[in-house]
Order: structure tokens, then C-alpha cells, then sequence
């Protein structure tokens, strides 16, 4: 029965929705006393609000009350310490800008961060300098484009392509139309990219130009492989457009496809210009953007001539002080040349993660689901690598100036999000502490380089793009794209979390990332339950561990590498153990401390009780990992390969061989060899400590090995340690 229709004593005459879920006790009670405790808190506290005391606070009151989801605050209250994220920081600066003109960067918000502050910088803005946006016919690159085309030019991970099957009553003639319009709204999309005569790249700009949108009859069993086939790199030479738009006629469907070149778009990119057409095909006017990529690019220059590279370069520094990259963690056993990708994807849904849960426990302990995400994939690759310190690549939109939010343009920023372990640290200080570092690394304005292989990209629903049409349109998912060696994307729908991980098959096994994608899973659950980072592993599957591992001993000493257990039979089966320092099982794929039952090993720490049964374990002091094909890796055989992927293209850095080609050089003992971050280059470049005699020449064995190794094997610098 509808409400209206009942009783008056029965109706609904109001209700409340409640954003934090009210404190419970551990039977599922609600707490009445603090609830009310809390109530009179926030009465009293609003009594003594200072107020605006002039029209612009006020105004500006309303928008930041707004962002806030109606939470009134003092125009002294520290934005931050009342509700403002990463996510709202944005929206507060699209308002501020699209409401009261008032363009703040992100990095000024955080400085500025009281009602009384934005204020005091508004006025400030009012007698800046600005800079010369008149039209010229080339523009410079930015440091992000350059990337795009120098390093992934001629591979489709430079490509956004979309493809849907569209609502029969759309008008294939009035859609191309419409997206001819698009081209004008949004003039970046006319330019070209392409070498000048001296030979570096440049963006070409023309406004009147006209890209042409054809129109194909396909039968519907042909209709996918032919879309494959319109998906080609961009590769910016002459006239090569940055979008390629194509609408498709079958028998009984109606297909758009539309890619437009990373270089000059993102994710948000694709957002705005869907919205925008499906406007423009309903008839409705959308003006012409005012501040367009081309003033961004000339803001872009501004910036990095006053120094914002080496501001950014610096800040980078610092955060990865201390940071030594020695090895990777899922590759392959058997892996191969990785000079080029196998490209493999997965896709799932992440049915354990319900995001009713997910948004109650951000909002009660005010970080965002990215950094949720993020410190969830951060402790599980821990966990796999059995580091205390580790990092991934990740990424936000860009957007964080108010004059760009609505721009259509290549704007997202890449940046590193590292994780070192804190002993007795709870869930969610952990959390908080990535939140934190994503919002000083937000203020950066230059994208770092890719380091590692993780890159973890949490995309939300970004992706949910409105289609022209009565109905919506369906997007298919018919493309298989080139990838990054590791690329995960998690996004939701009206049906939850789902994950995309695009991989390439020659580097990674995919048995081992189903391991790792179904114990990341498990840890974003279990942050929400713990209340200590340390339990957060008692959640793992234990069907995800092995149970009772046996191998050949002799088989044991060919993955070793030497005879770890010296005089073994043939047919002597060995138990061994990964464990981690509480004695618990890791999972397959996972390294940690290798542990030998009943067999003294040639090397050993210490000894001791089985904590699974009757027998002694000798920890043998090595690195390894038991894979789900029933074979076992050592860290110094098989997981020291590490990447970088920056300004200088994709490069693999084999620490084992680097290694031994030190101690081949004179006078060196001993080497270790690593990845650091060198804000010269902004980017891990290769390191060493070495021992070494009396005497020992370090110049001359760097240019002695720069003469006979491959480049990727030469230290930066050597330490003498």
C-alpha cells in the first residue's frame, strides 16, 4: 500500500537519512546515550559559529555548505577537519569556480582552508598577472603529452575507445551532425600532433578544420571484428587526427565507436564529451568552451618555466626517502623476452566488497574509497612481497584547479602511493595516512613517471557515460587493448565493484593474480571489520595457502641454484614452509622465509617447533615463494627483474646480472644492487652498494663496465660501503 493511501495516524510524514551508521554495541544495539551526547554537542557547537560578516564569506558559505552535504561551519573551521577529501576538494573548486568565478588550485585550497582564507585569496586573485591566451598556430607539449608521444606512440594504451550498441531510435545522420558540433564545442579534438621541422614534437592547432565521420553497413556476425579493427594507434604524424569516430548500420543493431587519443584526453574527458553530445543530439545548445586545452597548455608553460618540475621533482624526493626498489613480486616463473607485451586481461566483479559498506566507513572516518583502495593494495602487495616498505602507481583526474574541471583535455596525474609498516598501527590510521599523502601528492603538477610494475587506477564510475538516444545505449566491452605489463582499474555500477586488470601474459601468471586479485578483496573487507592492520591476514582463505607442501629435495636445490640440502636422495620428499614472522602460511604466489623440515640445509638461522605438527623447521635465511603449479621460486632466481616506464620509454633492470657484473669488475667483494628515485631524471634509476679492496678505482669501474655491459646493468653511482 502506497503512504498516501494509508491512515493519518499510519503515514510517513518525514524521515531521515542517516550518512554514518549510529554506534552500536557488540550485540547490534544501538547506543542511545551517544547519539544524544553527540546531538547536544553539535547544538552547542552550532550556537557558537562565527558567522559571515560580508557578502563574498557568504557566498562562499553557501557553496562550501553545499559540497559539505549541508554541514554548516564557521567561516574560521579548517575545511579539512570538517568533512573536505580529495574527491570533495574537487567539487569545492568546480563550484567556487563555476558558481563565483573564483578559480582556486588545489594546492590553494589547502593553504587557504577557512571561509575567512578563500575570501582573503579571491580578493588577492582580482589584481594577478595574467597570462597571454591570444590563438596561436603551435602550441608546446606538456610534460604528460610528451610521455604519450614520445614513449607510447604506435600502441593502443594511448587510446580511449568506446564502443556502443545504440538505442534503435537514434538518427545515425543527426548523431554525425551532432558529433561535428561536438569538434567545435571542444576545438582540442581538431588539432594535430606531429614533428615540427625541428624535428620535436608540437601541437598544431586548427579550428576549422573538418574530421571526417564515416558511416559503414556491416552484417551483425562481421560487426566486432571490424570494430577491432578501426581500434589503431595514434602515432602523430602528418594530418593524424586525434579522434577517430566511426557509426555502424547492421541488419539489426546500431553501433558507435568513438577513440580519442590519451594524449589529449582522460577517463573525465570522455565523460564530458558524452554528456555533451548526447546534449547536442537532444537539441539542446552547449557553449563553446572559454577556457580550452590550449590555455591550459599555455598555463602548463607558465609553470614550468617558474620552476613547478624541480618544486614537484623535490617533493617526489622526499617522499621515497629511503626507498630501495630490490625486486618484483607475481611475475612469471617461466617468463619471457619482455621487450614486448602478451596483452591478457581479467575481469571480475568484487561481490564481497558491498559499497553501502564501503561509503558508511569512509564517511565515518572522512578519507576517501581511493584511499581506501589504495591502502588495501598497498599492505597486500606487502604481504606478497614480504616487504615493510613498499609503493604503487596510481592516479587522479588532474583536476584541481578550477578553470579545468569542466575541460575537456588530457589533465590526469600520475603518482606514487607508498606504504611503510607501522608496528601496532590501527586500520584506520593507516587509511588516513594514505589519504593524506594522495592530497600532498594532488598538489604536485607534474605527473611522476611509472616505477614498478603495480599500477592501480581507481576509476569509479567515471566510465558510466550517458549515450544520444531515447534509451540508453549498451557499451560493449569488444576491444582488446594494448596494456601495460600491470594495469588495474576498479570501477562500480548499479551492481557494485567490479576489476579490470589488464596484464601481459609473457610476465605474469595469471593463476598467481587470481590469488592476489581474491586476498585483495578479502583485505579491503577485513579494513572495514579490524581494528589493527596486524589481524588484517588472519582473513585471508586458508584453501589460498598451501596445506601440507612437499617437494624433491633434489628438485629443491636445481630452483635453488646450489645444493642447499647437501646429500639428498632422489627420492627424498621435503616439507617445506613459507611463513611470515608470526609462523603463519603464505599465500601461493607470496614471498617470504623459506623453512625446511627435518633436513638440516647447508644454511641455516635458527631452529625451530613445527607450529603445524610434530617436527623441527630450519630457517634458511632465503627468499622464496610455492606457486600454484606446485613448483617453488627463489627471490634471487626468479624475482629481481624490476621495471621503470618513464621519459626514456620501458626499461627492465635485471639486479641479479647487475650484481654479478660488479663483482666481475676488480677489487669488488660484494654488491647489491637496487632502484632508488633520482629527482634528476624523476625517475628509479639504478643503484649500488658495493665492498671492495683497498684502493678500489670507482670511476674507472663505472666507465669500465659502461664499455662492456648493456646499459641497464651500469649503476648511476656506486656506494662503497
Amino acid at each position: 500500500m502506497r503512504n498516501e493511501e494509508l491512515p493519518s495516524y499510519a503515514k510517513i510524514s518525514g524521515c531521515t537519512v542517516r550518512k554514518v551508521p549510529f554506534e552500536k554495541t557488540s550485540s547490534k544495539k544501538i547506543i542511545r546515550k551517544i547519539y544524544f551526547d553527540n546531538k547536544e554537542a553539535k547544538a552547542e557547537e552550532k550556537k557558537n559559529l562565527l558567522r559571515p560578516a560580508t557578502d563574498l564569506q557568504r557566498q562562499i558559505s553557501e557553496v562550501v555548505t553545499s559540497v559539505l552535504s549541508g554541514e554548516e561551519i564557521g567561516t574560521d573551521a579548517n575545511l579539512y577537519q570538517n568533512g573536505l577529501d580529495s574527491l570533495a576538494s574537487v567539487m569545492l573548486i568546480e563550484e567556487l569556480q563555476t558558481q563565483l568565478g573564483i578559480s582556486v588550485t588545489l594546492t590553494e585550497l589547502m593553504e587557504y582552508n577557512t571561509i575567512l582564507k578563500l575570501e582573503e585569496l579571491a580578493l588577492q586573485k582580482q589584481g594577478e598577472v595574467k597570462v597571454d591566451y591570444s590563438p596561436r598556430p603551435v602550441y608546446p607539449l606538456t610534460s604528460m603529452m610528451m610521455y604519450f608521444s614520445y614513449v607510447i606512440a604506435g600502441n593502443t594504451t594511448g587510446n580511449l575507445p568506446f564502443v556502443f550498441r545504440l538505442d534503435d531510435s537514434v538518427d545515425l545522420p543527426r548523431l554525425r551532425a551532432a558529433f561535428q558540433e561536438l569538434m567545435n564545442v571542444h576545438p582540442a579534438l581538431k588539432a594535430i600532433i606531429k614533428p615540427t621541422e625541428n624535428r620535436y614534437y608540437a601541437v598544431f592547432r586548427d579550428d576549422a578544420r573538418q574530421i571526417d565521420i564515416p558511416v559503414y553497413r556491416y552484417t551483425e556476425s562481421e560487426v566486432e571484428q571490424r570494430l577491432q579493427e578501426m581500434l589503431v594507434p595514434f602515432r602523430y604524424r602528418e594530418d593524424d587526427d586525434l579522434v577517430h569516430i566511426a557509426l555502424v548500420q547492421t541488419e539489426t543493431h546500431k553501433y558507435m565507436f568513438f577513440d580519442v587519443a590519451h594524449v589529449i584526453g582522460d577517463g573525465i574527458t570522455m565523460n564530458i564529451l558524452m554528456e555533451d553530445l548526447k546534449k547536442i543530439y537532444d537539441g539542446v545548445a552547449v557553449p563553446k568552451e572559454k577556457y580550452t586545452f590550449y590555455e591550459y597548455i599555455l598555463d602548463a608553460k607558465a609553470k614550468e618555466d617558474a620552476g613547478v618540475r624541480e618544486k614537484d621533482s623535490a617533493a617526489v624526493d622526499r617522499l621515497m626517502k629511503g626507498y630501495r626498489m630490490r625486486q618484483t613480486l607475481l611475475t612469471r616463473h617461466d617468463r619471457q623476452d619482455c621487450t614486448k607485451g602478451v596483452y591478457g586481461v581479467i575481469r571480475r566483479r568484487l561481490d564481497r566488497i558491498v559499497r553501502k559498506e564501503i561509503l558508511y566507513y569512509c564517511k565515518k572516518y572522512n578519507v576517501s574509497e581511493n584511499a581506501l583502495f589504495l591502502s588495501a593494495f598497498n599492505y597486500t602487495a606487502a604481504l606478497f612481497s614480504d616487504e615493510e616498505d613498499i609503493f604503487v602507481n596510481s592516479i587522479h583526474s588532474g583536476r584541481t584547479d578550477g578553470r579545468w574541471t569542466g575541460l575537456a583535455g588530457c589533465l590526469f596525474k600520475t603518482y606514487l602511493c607508498r606504504y611503510e609498516r607501522i608496528h601496532h598501527e590501527k586500520v584506520d590510521e593507516l587509511i588516513t595516512r594514505t589519504g593524506s599523502q594522495i592530497m600532498e601528492t594532488m598538489k604536485n603538477y607534474s605527473p611522476v613517471s611509472r616505477m614498478g610494475d603495480l599500477f592501480l587506477q581507481y576509476q569509479g564510475d567515471i566510465l558510466s557515460v550517458p549515450t544520444p538516444g531515447d534509451k540508453p545505449g549498451e557499451r560493449m566491452h569488444c576491444l582488446q587493448l594494448d596494456s601495460l605489463p600491470f594495469h588495474m582499474q576498479i570501477m562500480f555500477d548499479e551492481d557494485g565493484f567490479y576489476t579490470e586488470l589488464r596484464y601481459w601474459e609473457n610476465r605474469f601468471d595469471r593463476q598467481t593474480l587470481e590469488i592476489f586479485l581474491t586476498c585483495y578483496e578479502e583485505i579491503v573487507r577485513a579494513m572495514m571489520e579490524e581494528t589493527s592492520v596486524h589481524r588484517l591476514k588472519q582473513h585471508l582463505p586458508r584453501e589460498l595457502c598451501p596445506l601440507h607442501f612437499r617437494l624433491y629435495g633434489t628438485a629443491l636445490n636445481k630452483a635453488a641454484g646450489f645444493e642447499l640440502l647437501p646429500g639428498v636422495k632422489e627420492d627424498r620428499r621435503i616439507k617445506i614452509y613459507i611463513l611470515d614472522e608470526d609462523c603463519r602460511k603464505k599465500p601461493y604466489g607470496a614471498w617470504g622465509p623459506l623453512y625446511v623440515m627435518d633436513y638440516q640445509p647447508a644454511q641455516f638461522d635458527e631452529v625451530i617447533e613445527n607450529p603445524y605438527g610434530p617436527g623441527t623447521l630450519y630457517a634458511t635465511g632465503l627468499k622464496a615463494r610455492i606457486l600454484p603449479d606446485g613448483t617453488v621460486d627463489f627471490l634471487d632466481q626468479e624475482g629481481r627483474e624490476v621495471m621503470t616506464d618513464g621519459v626514456n620509454g620501458r626499461r627492465f633492470f635485471d639486479l641479479v646480472k647487475a650484481e654479478e657484473a660488479l663483482k666481475a669488475c676488480a677489487g669488488i667483494r660484494t654488491a647489491d644492487a637496487y632502484l632508488k628515485f633520482n629527482p634528476a631524471t624523476n625517475e628509479m634509476n639504478l643503484y649500488a652498494d658495493v665492498t671492495a679492496d683497498a684502493g678500489f678505482d670507482r670511476e674507472a669501474c663505472l666507465e669500465s663496465m659502461k664499455q662492456t655491459c648493456a646499459p641497464e646493468l651500469v649503476p648511476v653511482d656506486l656506494m662503497v660501503v
